[in-house]
């Protein structure tokens, strides 16, 4: 009996920035490409749409292939594996310019990239590491921000998933505008750094619809560690329609089992928001805060908030919101509240960044009903490790003027 002979997807082994460049230009889809250990410059992918993903991929786990920038237009059915996308600004460039930049594209995925600036310990003097204009389907999982001005801005995408990721040594976490069909869940963010006076508003997961003529809608926001302690009041989860045009309102928000320690009053705010679910959150105060996080409805509608843990719950034009089964932990400006002592234990008042130190006790009326924020496993991305690329990163930062 005859049979029938399957093509297997080729593998292309690349060591070069023009053998890199031809295998794009060539690909049919369904392709790997593996790169040898080494820096690679300015990728550009242009023009190439295939239906059958390609994947660019590191060849040795250990010693990541680099790239110094990355665009990528009018484009899909690409793939990034084990990449480090990185490179040191240059002298005059504005800090909102981006290591990766996506536009008119599709079917683009990122899956253990590390995206990361000068590692000189200053985050002011980095750009964005990812941007996405006008696209589809753009996830990245499993992935690294560090040391950026914004880890990653959206905006006019449908389809985005941001999963596993963590964000760290940044001024700002994720932005979005005119979003839809998207999941943030399970990523890690601490150690942010803003620049108060240049301006930013720094938030972990940021939505706003200034300038854009749009609202974001079905988003699920969800199982994220916020860890930000004191450092100038950055916030958690901020949700907002700076432009009051109705038509331009977000719509159909899930916000569950996050959690938030810190000291900025938004910890989780929803503005103009038309239907939303916020549930199984804990937001508590870390150690010296000037402020107690808070949950802010103001100018929504529609809105069920439950089970969650929180100093403060404010609502300012407010409408047919539904509120069950919140605990009210302790706050400094009201004296009055559970404890945390009693509800978490002493480890959990920000002395530390282990997640799972904020499971609520049992025994206690929280843990009853099921409150606050709960420890899944995958939150953060566990395997990065920049230890092999410092040299290098080193040696460029020693020829920036």
């Amino acid at each position: 009996m005859a049979t029938s002979f399957v093509p297997q997807p080729a593998t292309i082994r690349v060591s070069t920035a023009m053998q890199l460049q031809i295998a794009i230009a060539t690909v049919k889809g369904g392709e790997t490409i593996l790169l040898a250990p080494g820096d690679y410059g300015n990728v550009l992918i242009k023009y190439r749409n295939v239906a059958s993903t390609v994947t660019i991929k590191s060849a040795d786990p250990l010693h990541d292939a680099n790239f110094k920038d990355l665009r990528i237009d009018q484009s899909a059915g690409f793939r990034f594996d084990d990449i480090d996308i990185h490179r040191v600004m240059g002298k005059g460039e504005a800090d909102w310019t981006p290591l990766t930049y996506i536009s008119n594209s599709s079917r683009i995925s990122f899956v253990g990239v590390d995206f990361f600036g000068s590692l000189d310990k200053n985050s002011w003097n980095d750009g964005y590491g990812l941007r996405v204009g006008t696209s589809k389907d753009i996830s990245v999982v499993d992935s690294t921000f560090e040391q950026l001005h914004i880890g990653a801005i959206y905006d006019h995408v449908t389809g985005v998933v941001l999963a596993g990721n963590t964000v760290t040594d940044v001024r700002e976490g994720f932005d979005f505008a005119a979003v839809h069909e998207a999941t943030i869940a399970q990523n890690r963010f601490s150690g942010f750094a803003p620049n108060l006076a240049a301006g930013d508003h720094s938030d972990a997961i940021q939505f706003w619809n200034a300038g854009v003529n749009e609202g974001s809608s079905r988003v699920v926001i969800r199982d994220n560690a916020i860890l930000v302690g004191t450092n100038g009041g950055t916030a958690g989860i901020f949700v907002q329609a700076e432009d009051l045009n109705p038509l331009y309102r977000h719509t159909d928000f899930t916000v569950v089992n996050n959690l938030y320690n810190g000291e900025a009053r938004n910890g989780i705010t929803l503005s103009g928001v038309d239907r939303a679910t916020v549930s199984g959150n804990t937001l508590t105060t870390s150690a010296g805060a000037l402020y107690d996080p808070a949950l802010i409805l103001t100018n929504t509608t529609k809105v069920v908030a439950d089970h969650n843990i929180l100093p403060l719950l404010l609502q300012i034009g407010d409408k047919g919101s539904v509120l069950t089964d919140n605990v009210d932990v302790w706050d400094m400006a009201y004296k009055k509240g559970v404890t945390l002592d009693s509800l978490f234990g002493p480890v959990a008042k920000g002395t530390t960044l282990d997640v799972a130190s904020f499971a609520v006790k049992a025994g206690t009326g929280a843990a009853a009903i099921g409150a606050g924020f709960h420890s899944v496993d995958g939150i953060g991305a566990a395997s990065f490790d920049l230890s092999h690329t410092y040299a290098s990163i080193g040696a460029a930062l020693s020829h920036i003027a």
